[in-house]
């Protein structure tokens, strides 16, 4: 209720079981070596960020080595990609201190939102390894606005797209923004 809208990128939104296997932040500690070979990692990726590009996206795309190559091309090309990119790194670094917590997050049953009332965007790939289509078209969220880039995978922030979800995402902000929604302020909300 004290939301005018609501935001998913790369998110699961169906009530679906975990996908079979080692969920992608674990999967990418033990790519990696733990949280030593975490920390090595990127700090590295600042020094040879082509090389850790390409690990990201086998990781995080079912795209083509075409594919590949074009989303590494973007990322090292584009104002800002690299440092986004190591922002999220850093984001995932150390892995322990996150294990627990994706753990419960995975266990935990979560309730269905098909009442909500706040405009709700879903930005997603369509070459998501990490979250398939299906789990996000058939989502608890109605009704939502699908954004899907056919083109992108899970990491839709950075790459060739980038521009576009940028723009979309602040479109969508300013449409459902309390101002533009009733003519008043958010009275310092």
């Amino acid at each position: 209720d004290r939301s005018a809208a609501l935001i998913l990128v790369s998110a699961a939104t169906a009530e679906t079981p975990p996908a079979p296997g080692i969920p992608l932040p674990q999967a990418l500690a033990e790519k990696l070596g733990g949280d030593s070979g975490s920390w090595w990692a990127s700090s590295k990726a600042a020094r040879s960020s082509g090389e850790f590009l390409g690990v990201a996206f086998d990781l995080t795309s079912t795209g083509d080595p075409a594919n590949r190559s074009a989303w590494i091309d973007a990322v090292l090309q584009a104002d800002g990609g690299i440092e986004l990119f190591q922002d999220i790194l850093l984001s995932l670094v150390p892995p322990s201190s996150r294990e627990s917590g994706l753990e419960n997050d995975l266990l935990q049953s979560l309730p269905s939102l098909q009442e909500l009332k706040t405009p709700v965007l879903l930005v997603h790939g369509g070459m998501d390894k990490a979250v398939s289509l299906e789990k996000t078209k058939s989502g608890r969220f109605k009704p939502a606005e699908l954004f899907l880039l056919p083109e992108a995978g899970h990491l839709v922030l950075l790459g060739p797209d980038a521009p576009k979800v940028a723009t979309r995402m602040v479109d969508f902000l300013n449409q459902h923004s309390p101002k533009s929604v009733s003519g008043n302020s958010n009275d310092g909300e």
